[in-house]
């Protein structure tokens, strides 16, 4: 992530960091799903084209990295009612 531009995102939701890995797939290009952005993008097991966090933890770190705090914002979408419960909404 130092040699080229990066588009930097941070996703949450319900088990984020799970499902986050599968949409990306597993770390060595040629051994990930198909129809996982690693395995339908990348070939190489070192360079493989994007990054995701492995733990919460982790991604906290992270994000303290890349962002400011004043660059993070709380917000509800207004599908979240749709896809998630009021319980797992927090509310």
């Amino acid at each position: 992530m130092t040699w080229t531009p990066i588009v930097a995102m941070v996703w949450e939701g319900q088990e984020a960091v799970s499902v986050v890995r599968k949409i990306v797939g597993v770390t060595k290009g040629y051994e990930a799903e198909a129809g996982s952005i690693r395995g339908d993008y990348a070939l190489s097991g070192s360079q493989n084209l994007i990054h995701a966090s492995d733990s919460t933890e982790n991604a906290g770190k992270e994000i303290r990295l890349i962002f400011k705090s004043e660059e993070l914002f709380e917000y509800d979408t207004a599908e979240a009612c749709l896809i998630y419960s009021e319980f797992e909404r927090g509310k």
